[in-house]
């Protein structure tokens, strides 16, 4: 599944009515006319909470043709603009979230489209949480809770009778279908996140459509949108049965998005190279595998994680073991690295109530008392926003910031300004170990959590880590060499 494709089609939903322009240019996959209307949008004079969500949506194209500095500036501006609203905290959420899920931060993304799950008085937003709450579960080969998501996300469509919202239900029904076919099959019987589907009882994986429940979108442009896509997933199930005709209109249809969309393409390229691996077409995988390096590579860390595995098993079929075997032992080794680091969030998907679960608390949340305790979580699942404020995670639970300046100090210890750059050097130490490439320079990790000076930074890790951040990089490639020569 291809989060970029449904936050488009989430951000169109949510924005038809104060911007139809927007949405409008959305659905056709125009990047720069959808940009420009939505910046216009927040020019608008007298109106700041209207102004405040068109931002949002400037944030959300910028996401979509992976610019992420510059969504993170535009919800930054966004949230600044609702400061003084009841709406604020629905669409920090959204906003933690989305970033999150782009930066393959599970953990925080469910935290955060969890808590949407449950604003009904923000039907839209909750919506399209609940939309990419079934995404996440799919992403992760998580079928059950994904389903129990599904599930909500079709109720809470039919209560507000919108066609619109339960065409893109069905689409996603039927996109996770599609994602089935391809991954049960025998020749992707070892992918990392697909290992509880292929032990999946027949009759449960049945309960995923290839034709579900249809229905006639009404904005302009939705169902063409929605159409692409149905036809695309059902090209790729065909392709993984054998179809190998399906191969060429699938490579034609990677235009869409054009070609700022980057990632867009990336990953329905590396669909593709799935299905072909799945449907046991090698000539063709190899076809697709050449079309997509070395971009897919370079890219998301899902999509570097998702190509070396089907590198791995394209050097299966063609024979080449040796080959096959070095490739597969670095993706599963980056795969575990990855489930390690984001095993809160698949406890949570997989929990029996999906949908009503709590987040984690750890030591420190368990000796706050109550109310202060959703502070502390409030900063657990918005560290990826590198403008985070006291005096926001203050308002969040209704105190004053000197109350919860007091409670932090006589309860743990520390100010809550210094609990939070604690957890952010957390985060950070965590992101240069699990980066598998050492590519990222280490300033601009830290720039991803408000940590601009060098001096700070390694004052920081000195004081909790007594070591550089240096040195947290040059053990994990000392472990990734480990684990290849192993």
């Amino acid at each position: 599944m291809i989060p970029s494709f449904y936050l488009a089609a989430t951000s169109a939903l949510i924005h038809q009515h104060d911007c139809s322009a927007y949405s409008s240019a959305c659905v056709r996959a125009h990047w720069r006319e959808a940009f420009t209307a939505a910046a216009h949008a927040s020019d608008a004079d007298g109106d700041a909470a209207r102004a405040a969500c068109a931002m949002q949506a400037c944030a959300d194209v910028s996401l979509i043709v992976d610019d992420a500095q510059e969504a993170e500036d535009w919800f930054r501006r966004s949230l600044r603009g609702l400061q003084h609203s009841p709406a604020l905290l629905p669409w920090s959420w959204r906003a933690a979230a989305l970033q999150a899920l782009f930066r393959d931060r599970l953990e925080t993304a469910a935290a955060c489209f969890l808590r949407l799950s449950h604003q009904e008085e923000q039907r839209p937003l909750q919506l399209e949480a609940l939309a990419f709450l079934v995404v996440i579960g799919a992403q992760l080969g998580m079928l059950s809770p994904a389903r129990q998501a599904l599930a909500k996300l079709v109720k809470c469509v039919e209560e507000v009778d919108d066609d619109d919202w339960r065409a893109l239900a069905s689409c996603i029904e039927l996109d996770v279908a599609a994602s089935l076919r391809v991954h049960e099959k025998p020749a992707l019987s070892d992918h990392a996140y697909w290992l509880s589907a292929q032990r999946m009882p027949s009759g449960h994986a049945a309960a995923w459509s290839l034709q579900p429940p249809r229905a006639t979108a009404r904005m302009d442009g939705f169902a063409a949108l929605l159409g692409h896509r149905e036809t695309f997933v059902q090209r790729l199930a065909a392709l993984a049965q054998g179809d190998a005709d399906e191969f060429a209109p699938l490579q034609e249809a990677l235009d869409w998005g054009g070609s700022q969309a980057h990632d867009v393409r990336i990953a329905a390229g590396l669909e593709i190279f799935k299905a072909c691996l799945a449907g046991e077409h090698s000539q063709l995988a190899d076809m697709a595998m050449k079309a997509l390096a070395p971009a897919a590579a370079d890219r998301h860390p899902h999509s570097r994680r998702e190509f070396m595995y089907c590198q791995s098993r394209l050097r299966q079929q063609q024979g080449r073991l040796d080959e096959s075997m070095a490739l597969y032992s670095r993706y599963a080794a980056c795969s575990m690295e990855f489930l390690r680091r984001e095993g809160a969030a698949l406890a949570r998907i997989v929990a029996q109530e999906f949908l009503a679960a709590e987040p984690p608390r750890d030591d420190v949340s368990v000796r706050l008392p109550a109310r202060y305790r959703r502070a502390y979580e409030y900063m657990l699942r918005s560290i990826d926003r590198s403008d985070l404020s006291i005096p926001e995670v203050a308002e969040s639970i209704g105190v004053t910031e000197r109350a919860l300046q007091v409670t932090f100090k006589s309860c743990l210890g520390e100010a809550p300004r210094q609990v939070l750059r604690r957890l952010r050097l957390q985060h950070i130490r965590e992101a240069l170990i699990c980066d598998e490439d050492a590519r990222t320079p280490i300033m601009e990790v830290a720039s991803r959590y408000g940590i601009l000076n060098r001096t700070s930074l390694l004052a920081g890790f000195r004081k909790y880590f007594r070591e550089a951040p240096s040195d947290a990089v040059e053990r994990a490639l000392c472990s990734e060499l480990r684990s290849a020569r192993t």
